[in-house]
């Protein structure tokens, strides 16, 4: 512990420097005086974004010495993408660059701060693309991995269930993901919290299939946002156990729960205007200019008693 904060203040004091020199160069800075030695420790993080927000503006820089302990550029109006000299920084133990306008991909480079055990925010930027597999080596996560409000794209990649120590927060809500949710994820940390203060939070994205069973053995959730998504089918029991523990269970709202995999294309088959659930008793289509096949998925209506496609 005293390793790392000796390393923040040095990038403090690194910071109040780059700030003098601006100021003697006629450049106005905000930030804030260096603390007394007694307020240092309490102050040192504060000092540091403010300092770092008022040298923001334009693309990150790529001068960062490789020896900080803390990667800080949030909140500072960034654009551009994300410099892949930064996973030169492997004693990186935070991430923050939230709430900027970066863009392009994530680097898988990025993968390099396996060291990091607090904080790895990105989220409230424009990143695109895929997530790098590789940040699932970062297995001494354990406290927020945010990505949300971003326009990431793919699948979520299985080796983010090695992250068996994550216990708060894991958020992907507002992106682009799609296809399942990988079983690995009931590794992640929050079985058996003290304080069930755990939130999984992956709404408003395009994520399809069941939830797995898996899930169900994270019990020390406090929150679960998986609404309006694309999940269909059951939830299983062992999942559904868990909304009797947390303070907010989101899950039936703009999702098709209840509904068979694979059905809610056929639902809304401009041909079949009457087929409706699974659970649909008949289906009358007799206007006669019916063309293609007919799809195998009606074999699912267990309980239709009348079919018409004359």
């Amino acid at each position: 512990m005293m390793r790392r904060m000796t390393s923040s203040v040095r990038d403090v004091d690194d910071c109040s420097r780059r700030g003098r020199r601006r100021r003697s160069a006629g450049v106005q800075t905000t930030g804030a005086p260096m603390p007394t030695t007694s307020r240092r420790t309490a102050a040192t993080l504060a000092t540091l974004a403010a300092c770092l927000s008022d040298t923001a503006a334009g693309p990150l820089p790529t001068n960062t010495p490789t020896s900080r302990t803390w990667l800080y550029f949030s909140s500072g109006g960034y654009t551009g993408t994300i410099p892949t000299e930064y996973g030169l920084m492997t004693k990186v133990t935070s991430v923050y660059l939230q709430s900027n306008q970066l863009t392009g991909t994530i680097p898988s480079e990025l993968a390099a701060f396996t060291g990091t055990t607090y904080n790895y925010q990105l989220q409230d930027n424009e990143l695109t693309g895929a997530l790098p597999s590789e940040l699932g080596k970062m297995t001494k996560m354990s406290y927020y991995l945010g990505f949300h409000t971003n326009k990431i794209s793919g699948t979520m990649p299985t080796e983010f269930g090695q992250m068996t120590k994550l216990y708060y927060e894991f958020y992907f809500g507002s992106t682009h993901l799609t296809g399942a949710l990988p079983t690995q994820l009931g590794n992640l940390g929050m079985t058996n919290y003290w304080s069930t203060a755990g939130e999984f939070h992956i709404p408003t994205s395009k994520i399809s299939g069941t939830l797995p069973t898996q899930l169900g053995k994270l019990k020390g959730l406090g929150n679960f946002y998986v609404q309006s998504n694309k999940i269909c089918g059951d939830v299983a029991t062992e999942v559904q156990a868990l909304s009797s523990g947390v303070t907010n269970w989101y899950v039936t709202g703009g999702n098709s729960i209840g509904t068979i995999c694979g059905w809610q294309s056929y639902m809304t088959d401009g041909r079949f205007t009457s087929m409706g659930p699974t659970s649909t008793t008949s289906i009358s289509q007799d206007s006669g200019d019916l063309t293609g096949t007919i799809p195998t998925e009606f074999g699912l209506m267990t309980d239709l008693t009348e079919i018409n496609l004359s």
